[in-house]
């Protein structure tokens, strides 16, 4: 499941970001891969999920803003509109879906999935669900600096309780 909806986020952040700035997305796919390649034994079997009808799932996420200037610093607002964004297109909510090329109409479906901003950290504590942190590095290299704090970025939460 997890594997799922890490490849609908790369997917979406891939296709929602193209128009506006470069996302960083392929060539870290490529850096992560050619380091650790794909087999079958990474993909662990999920068991089946006890679902009640119709039920939607929600997914608490960390938004970790990393910024070096100001106006890297983005508003809450602007995090909420991307949920919001993220919530519609899992949702099939999206206006543009009647967009959706061809090939892949036949698997465009409502997920019953729903992300909204953590409320409680993983000590119980309230949080906004947004980590903002300055950060000296002018941009991060397809790696995975940005998930540590030694390395200039922020912390990963636990991922078997957060999407980060």
């Amino acid at each position: 499941m997890r594997v799922i909806i890490f490849a609908f986020l790369f997917t979406w952040m891939t296709f929602t970001s193209a128009a506006q700035r470069v996302c960083g997305t392929d060539s870290y796919i490529k850096n992560h891969f050619s380091r650790q390649p794909v087999t079958l034994s990474i993909v662990p079997e999920v068991p089946p999920r006890d679902t009640s009808i119709n039920e939607i799932i929600t997914i608490p996420v960390v938004v970790h803003v990393l910024f070096n200037t100001p106006a890297q610093n983005i508003t809450d607002q602007q995090v909420l509109s991307q949920i919001e964004v993220l919530n519609k297109d899992f949702r099939l909510m999206n206006t543009d879906k009647n967009t959706v090329p061809e090939i892949f109409k036949k698997y465009a479906a409502d997920t019953r999935i729903m992300f909204c901003l953590a409320k409680v950290d993983a000590e119980g504590r309230p949080t906004s669900g947004i980590i903002r942190r300055y950060t000296g590095n002018e941009f991060f290299l397809g790696d995975d600096g940005m998930k540590f704090k030694t390395m200039g970025g922020s912390n990963a939460w636990d991922s078997k309780n957060y999407l980060n």
